[in-house]
């Protein structure tokens, strides 16, 4: 019986060291990008960018960092979207009026000030977004992720020159590999008792 309780107690361990937070942090490689980038399009630019990542874990804090030059901001919308499970936050909703420019900016849940009550220039600095980030919790890291900017109106320009992700994500161990330690465990504990 003590066995068994040993058993147990390793799994339980097992489980909840694998459940720890880990950082990540990854950038875009297809920058920089002009916007618009065809200029012969008159309205309602829509551009999507893409990133890959191969990583394994369950998202348990997501942020979007965000360097973009721009000369009206008022004239952007910007989302963030898990491609494979087509879960989309809205980052930024035509801010800022006829100021310039998204500097170095984080979108980070637990920041102090919203994006939307703050003047352009933003940033540097960390922001609230229009939509939760934790919509992606629970979400896999993997996968393809897609910022999408949408520059409504002509005229104005600007350059994207650095996107990412960011947060905290838990190791998941496969399944199969705790449960055979677990059988192995009480399998070994039960021979014993058997012996007593």
């Amino acid at each position: 019986m003590q066995m068994l309780k040993i058993a147990v107690g390793f799994v339980l361990a097992v489980s909840m060291s694998s459940a720890l937070a880990i950082p990540f942090s990854y950038d875009s490689h297809d920058v920089p990008e002009n916007i618009p980038e065809d200029p012969s399009v008159t309205s309602g630019n829509t551009y999507s960018y893409l990133m890959s990542i191969s990583a394994v874990g369950q998202i348990t804090d997501l942020n979007v960092y965000l360097d973009i030059d721009h000369t009206y901001t008022a004239d952007l919308d910007i989302f963030i979207s898990h491609v494979l499970t087509g879960t989309t936050v809205q980052l930024f909703d035509q801010h800022g009026g006829s100021g310039n420019d998204i500097i170095d900016v984080t979108f980070d849940d637990e920041a102090a000030t919203s994006i939307a009550s703050a003047s352009a220039p933003f940033g540097p600095g960390s922001f609230q977004g229009v939509e939760s980030l934790s919509a992606f919790d629970g979400l896999s890291l993997g996968g393809v992720w897609e910022l999408t900017i949408v520059d409504n109106y002509t005229a104005d320009t600007g350059i994207l020159w650095n996107w990412g992700i960011r947060g905290d994500a838990t190791d998941v161990p496969e399944p199969g590999s705790l449960a055979l330690i677990g059988l192995g465990l009480v399998g070994l504990g039960l021979s014993r008792r058997k012996r007593v």
